[in-house]
């Protein structure tokens, strides 16, 4: 299904959409929207229409962004995510996890923050520990190295 927007457009009508009552999106429309977020797509458990709130589809399209700005991690592009209710529940669990880690050992990896989360997307995960190193809560030692290389320690 060719609806003849680009992708920057598809992103503004899934960003105005979701934020109507129904919020009901086409089968097509969702599968183009995983699609440019990276996500899995499991055909069989979709129906003819899908429901997509508002804060989900920010989350969606703040992935699609990163992705399409330079296929890399960039904070700033998925800072926006953190302050959704799903986000605030995530960066806690993180927070939970590196202030343990902390007493514990003083230092840490990235993915050991991420433990028991229950999310598998690393750029969320790390822009989780960002938004802690922007609060003054904690300091990265590395921050040349690669995601799942990171050191932290308390600030």
């Amino acid at each position: 299904m060719s609806d003849g927007l680009t992708d920057e457009e598809f992103l503004g009508y899934v960003e105005l959409h979701s934020r109507t009552e129904r919020h009901l999106f086409s089968k097509e429309h969702a599968k183009r929207l995983w699609d440019l977020a990276g996500r899995t797509w499991t055909e069989e458990w979709m129906p003819a229409f899908v429901g997509i709130d508002a804060e989900t589809a920010d989350r969606l399209i703040a992935r699609a962004r990163a992705r399409k700005e330079n296929a890399v991690y960039t904070y700033q592009a998925l800072r926006p995510t953190l302050f959704t209710e799903e986000g605030q529940v995530r960066l806690l669990k993180v927070r939970d996890n590196a202030h343990r880690l902390l007493a514990q050992a003083g230092a840490f990896r990235a993915p050991r923050a991420w433990e028991g989360v229950g999310v598998s997307d690393t750029f969320e995960l790390l822009a989780c520990l960002d938004r802690l190193v922007e609060l003054g809560e904690i300091r990265c030692l590395n921050p040349d190295a690669r995601g799942q290389d990171l050191v932290y320690v308390k600030a």
